[in-house]
């Protein structure tokens, strides 16, 4: 009986350290207030610094309303991150460009840097702590 009551209570104290070693996320709400119209769908996708542009972590595709849209992230752990949004006007999934490479679509990122050409990952990365964040971004 005792042997039982040893197991139980090593496997709870077990359960309890492992769950307090799991990192906790937050959640970033991202706000876009300057679409054109409501056609088609906002597509947020966030990126980590290694696949910037290329492959997003994490991607909604959120109804325009009055020209606002807003996502939320959820469960984002520590670390550096970037976020794009583009208006997919014609809903089609994609970020339409021209043959020289500028987007047909609005698009915007974190910190709001476009300016000309594509955005980099240091201009446009926010940090992600302990807290829950806000971020905007114009087009």
């Amino acid at each position: 009986m005792i042997k039982i009551v040893i197991s139980i209570v090593l496997s709870l104290i077990s359960i309890t350290l492992s769950s307090q070693n799991k990192e906790k996320g937050v959640d970033i709400t991202v706000n876009v207030n300057d679409f054109t119209n409501d056609k088609g769908t906002a597509i947020f996708s966030i990126f980590e610094k290694e696949a910037f542009l290329e492959k997003p972590i994490k991607s909604l595709e959120i109804s325009i309303v009055d020209g606002k849209a807003q996502a939320v992230f959820k469960n984002i752990k520590k670390g550096a991150y970037a976020i794009l949004c583009h208006h997919d006007s014609n809903d089609n999934g994609i970020l339409d460009m021209l043959e020289n490479g500028m987007p047909t679509e609005d698009v915007g990122v974190s910190n709001s840097v476009i300016r000309f050409g594509p955005p980099s990952f240091e201009k446009s990365k926010f940090e992600v702590d302990n807290k829950n964040l806000e971020v905007k971004i114009n087009f």
